[in-house]
């Protein structure tokens, strides 16, 4: 979790909630709620974190 907050911190993103969910076979899912503190578009947001490694899938809500 450190090295995510390190990775968001100067996208200006902080970790807001985090939900561990476990699926089949032992494998693990995390949704993680950001708040964009430096409120940044939607744009940059999602084009920052299509850059970060081991991120699948983005829904931006207002």
């Amino acid at each position: 979790m450190t090295d995510l907050v390190r990775e968001f911190s100067p996208a200006g993103l902080v970790i807001g909630e985090v939900q561990i969910e476990k699926k089949r076979k032992g494998f693990q899912k995390a949704v993680i709620s950001l708040k964009n503190t430096e409120h940044k578009s939607r744009e940059a947001v999602l084009q920052f974190l299509e850059e970060v490694e081991g991120i699948q899938f983005v829904k931006y809500t207002a």
